[in-house]
């Protein structure tokens, strides 16, 4: 088994051959679901299949997990373009090869990565040339590789009922719609996602510089959402997305305005004293007029302010004759703290090779 000129002996040859390739790509599915099995340590994912990794592993997870400190992750989806399997509308053939692939792209490792001095949009390769040679030829030890294969079979089998269910048709929509947006001679960067990375300065130079130049693939991804991979292999650019990536971006824009209304408590100044002396001084029956008092603001400022954070169920009132003290929710105030936390550092954010 050989590999040459990006495109593996045996590989289809029903894949377009023009400047630009959009198609759906299983095998690249597969290979960045892999990638992404690394956020099984997050608290979070929004991906339902991982979700169901980490909440219900099965026991080929754990030995899998317990290898991934030696690996970058990527290998795999390098190695299935290098071979030219992204054309293959199954898995099943480059999961048969798998252990096979790794001696011979080690061997062709410069040939296939190693991109002329000033190439645009080879930049996981250019910085980090020396450990993904490292990581393959690490992967080249037959045990490695035969136990990388059987990981990815294991994982295709979770992912193949969504691919067969909805994956596939969803992907196959998103390039037909793709292909229509850039027409012939169309403008790509105009037509992909504009909520992505591929859209970022970096990403876009590179992707302006192929044009030019050589044979760019983009593929939807089913099994991504707002992340995905861009790279170089032999003369051919890569580029990965969520297929839902505007959607997603939608929902979580409306997530973080909702969130927004909900910190005003915290934007200004008075209001988050008056929950700093409503917190602090809680063994305290508190009065409007008390906190006041303590802020040195008037009585009507104060109540004012309160009135948004019982809004806001921040603060409740408790009653006692004629009397109303003000009390600290905490029960509301942790999950809101929580919210901005997951929203501003999450557990492991988008990933881009």
């Amino acid at each position: 088994m050989t590999v040459a000129g990006g495109r593996k002996a045996g590989a289809p040859t029903g894949a377009p051959t023009g400047a630009l390739d959009v198609r759906p790509a299983p095998v690249l599915e597969l290979t960045y679901a892999y990638f992404r099995l690394a956020d099984l340590d997050g608290r979070q994912t929004p991906l339902p299949w991982l979700r169901e990794l980490r909440d219900h592993p099965p026991r080929w997870l754990s030995a899998s997990m317990a290898r991934r400190g030696e690996e970058l992750g990527y290998e795999a989806l390098l190695i299935a373009c290098a071979c030219g399997y992204e054309a293959d509308e199954t898995p099943d053939r480059f999961l048969a090869d798998f252990p096979a692939l790794p001696p011979a792209v080690v061997g062709e490792f410069a040939a296939a990565f190693v991109q002329p001095e000033g190439t645009e949009g080879d930049e996981l390769v250019s910085e980090r040339s020396t450990a993904i040679r490292a990581a393959l030829e690490r992967l080249a030890e037959p045990a490695a590789a035969r136990q990388l294969a059987l990981t990815l079979r294991w994982l295709w089998e979770h992912l193949r009922p969504a691919w067969e269910g909805g994956g596939r048709s969803a992907t196959e929509a998103a390039a037909r719609a793709l292909q229509t947006a850039t027409g012939s001679g169309g403008d790509l960067l105009a037509s992909l996602p504009v909520h992505h990375f591929v859209q970022l300065e970096d990403s876009v130079n590179a992707i302006r510089a192929q044009a030019g130049r050589g044979h760019t693939l983009v593929v939807p991804l089913y099994f991504a959402l707002r992340g995905g991979f861009r790279f170089r292999v032999r003369d051919q650019l890569v580029i990965g997305y969520g297929a839902r990536t505007e959607d997603v971006y939608e929902q979580q824009r409306e997530e973080v305005v909702a969130l927004a209304g909900r910190l005003k408590a915290f934007s200004d100044p008075t209001r988050l004293l008056l929950l700093f002396h409503v917190s602090r001084l809680s063994r305290f029956p508190l009065t409007v007029g008390d906190l006041a008092k303590q802020l040195g603001v008037s009585q009507p400022t104060a109540s004012g302010h309160l009135r948004l954070l019982r809004e806001l169920g921040l603060v409740t009132v408790v009653r006692r004759g004629n009397r109303s003290y003000y009390r600290l929710e905490r029960e509301a105030v942790r999950p809101l703290l929580d919210e901005l936390e997951r929203t501003l550092l999450p557990p492991t954010a988008d990933r881009r090779r």
